[in-house]
């Protein structure tokens, strides 16, 4: 089944929410062949979008090639390469392609979480690709890090509770549901954290 995006408000990096549809992508969303092609110019436009990402990357690690401890061009690599899993996640939904890009995306932020550990929004960020590569334990324990030393950072709980969620852990998801709502109340997500909160405890999870 699918995922509905307009189900949930999400912030793409600096503490980045899960979004609901890119669980879709990865993991049940077949990959379509590349090769069918659609139209000319659509193939072009994304011969150009891969192209740009790729000269991003390449130009941020001659940067980190003379100064590799720069941890802002780090983390500049690490949003790089998660912009471009997002890409082929929901754009190409080349699902082992985006997985990928979501490891180097991770490798870079915890490089750069090396030099500055209690940067909140790149351990976010950090965890959410971890979680899109299946590594969802690992993902929590990063995101409750975050909730431990910044108990204000909102996009740490909103993750949280939705990779509880996702994995099964219902009982779980659903306290922390209710603790994003009773931290949040007027976050422009309690409406998205509601229906979640409100399907699983009526025994429908939310999509």
């Amino acid at each position: 089944m699918f995922l509905d995006k307009k189900k949930t408000t999400p912030w793409i990096r600096a503490g980045a929410l899960i979004i609901a549809i890119l669980f879709a992508a990865l993991y049940i969303v077949p990959l379509i062949d590349i090769n069918s092609g659609g139209p000319p110019d659509q193939n072009q436009a994304t011969s150009q979008q891969e192209l740009k990402y790729a000269q991003d990357v390449q130009k941020i690690e001659s940067l980190l090639s003379t100064n590799p401890t720069d941890t802002a061009a780090r983390v500049s690599l690490g949003n790089t390469y998660f912009d471009w899993a997002l890409y082929l996640a929901l754009e190409k939904k080349e699902a082992t392609e985006a997985v990928k890009k979501f490891e180097q995306a991770a490798i870079n932020y915890q490089k750069a979480l090396e030099s500055d550990p209690d940067n909140a929004n790149v351990r976010t960020d950090m965890a959410v690709a971890l979680f899109y590569t299946g590594k969802g334990d690992q993902a929590l324990a990063e995101l409750k890090k975050v909730m431990e030393k910044h108990p204000d950072h909102e996009p740490a709980f909103f993750n949280y509770a939705f990779m509880l969620e996702k994995m099964g852990k219902t009982q779980e998801a659903i306290k922390a549901w209710q603790d994003f709502l009773q931290r949040f109340p007027n976050s422009q997500n309690a409406d998205a954290a509601r229906a979640r909160l409100s399907s699983l405890t009526s025994g429908q999870p939310g999509q």
